[in-house]
């Protein structure tokens, strides 16, 4: 540790970027995640190459990386996602890598689960960062980019990525969602299961023509997954669009219990929020 600490504080409140740079690039771990930090809460966009590098660096510590990853965020420039990308498939690997060195070491003191879920958990927390970057950033790559995060997380903490992306996503749509409506039907269109009932989720908040009537398509594929036939009809609930209760209503014809059911609340959901006018004669 250096007798006397660089005053990060100081150097955030003069907005001295030279100063924090010079930070960044020194040999303290802690010290340069603090000037990470300071440079994202300062938006400072002319110094995103430099957090950048210490975002991919090999030498940077797990710490620093997911600080330098909130600092991307923070600075909300769609000319970092790229980056953000590389670090997720380094995460990715890395992960890999490490767990099948920490499991094969011949003098290891403790069971493969042990190795698997601290490495797992440690790089979880780097992704969870990326994705929540990727969020604040928003726009329509970032969309995409948490998508194919969706898409292909695997692992040991699968689950709680997935979380944080589809947290990320939502996030994204809460400013002016309708323009995405074009890009969630394409997604509802993938490979992947995850990320086609998220996307019926997220049309379910958004409305309107194109999102009913994308949902309803969903619904009514026999092919379709169950969840996201599921997540499509729970959907159209949320919308609360009239338009959609004469289908909601063949869908009672279904040979499908469980369509039917999920039609059936649907329904339910929509007559609920526009009561037909009472005859009080």
């Amino acid at each position: 540790m250096p007798l006397f600490a660089p005053n990060i504080a100081a150097m955030k409140e003069k907005r001295d970027l030279a100063g924090l740079l010079m930070v960044l690039k020194g040999k303290e771990a802690r010290a340069r995640a603090q000037a990470a930090q300071a440079l994202g809460e300062l938006g400072a966009r002319s110094t995103i190459p430099a957090i950048v590098e210490l975002l991919q660096s090999p030498r940077t510590a797990l710490m620093e990386k997911i600080t330098a990853a909130e600092a991307l965020g923070w600075i909300k420039d769609e000319t970092a996602i790229d980056a953000l990308v590389d670090a997720m498939a380094q995460s990715r690997e890395r992960e890999r890598a490490s767990i099948d060195a920490a499991t094969s070491a011949p003098n290891r003191r403790y069971r493969d689960n042990f190795y698997v879920n601290r490495i797992a958990a440690n790089e979880y927390t780097l992704r969870s960062a990326i994705a929540i970057a990727l969020g604040n950033i928003g726009g329509e790559r970032a969309v995409r980019v948490l998508f194919d995060m969706l898409a292909t997380e695997t692992g040991r903490m699968e689950s709680s990525v997935k979380s944080d992306v589809k947290t990320a996503i939502s996030r994204v749509l809460e400013e002016d969602g309708q323009r995405f409506a074009p890009l969630l039907c394409e997604e509802l269109k993938r490979a992947s299961v995850d990320v086609r009932q998220w996307a019926a989720h997220c049309l379910g908040d958004l409305g309107g023509e194109q999102a009913m009537h994308a949902l309803i398509a969903a619904a009514y594929d026999e092919q379709e997954n169950f969840d996201v036939r599921e997540a499509a009809l729970l959907s159209l609930a949320a919308t609360g669009d009239r338009r959609a209760i004469p289908y909601l209503e063949d869908l009672l014809h279904s040979g499908n219990r469980s369509v039917v059911r999920d039609a059936q609340a649907a329904l339910t959901g929509i007559r609920q929020r526009h009561p037909l006018p009472r005859d009080d004669h």
